[in-house]
């Protein structure tokens, strides 16, 4: 059993097309562009411009890191961390991009420590 759309449905789907036509744009060079193949080949031109390769220097200088940061980076993570970490943010949010948030850690904490532990 479909349902027919009313006409004031039929109307607004009508003017949100209308209003999301694009009927001339400017090209780089100022001209007002009209026919739909040159609008095409304006907004072609402009995305390859806007996301060519990035140009690189030959000579690029790379900072190395200090000693003390080796050790830092070398020392074991206690299982304690990442749980500190996590409660530190506020709940229902990930903190990283990864997604585990202290909801997580709050259901299945006893486990991983159960899993992690030596």
């Amino acid at each position: 059993m479909d349902e027919e759309p009313s006409l004031y449905r039929i109307l607004k789907q009508w003017k949100r097309q209308d209003s999301r036509t694009v009927d001339g744009i400017y090209d780089s060079e100022g001209n007002f562009q009209t026919s739909p193949s040159n609008i095409l080949r304006t907004f072609t031109e402009f995305m390859k411009k806007k996301y060519d390769a990035i140009q690189v220097p030959t000579t690029v200088t790379c900072k190395t890191v200090p000693q003390v940061a080796n050790y830092t980076f070398d020392e074991p993570i206690i299982m304690d961390e990442p749980h500190l970490a996590v409660k530190q943010g506020k709940k229902l949010k990930a903190p990283d991009y990864v997604g585990i948030g202290s909801d997580f850690f709050t259901s299945h904490g006893k486990q991983l420590n159960k899993t992690c532990s030596p």
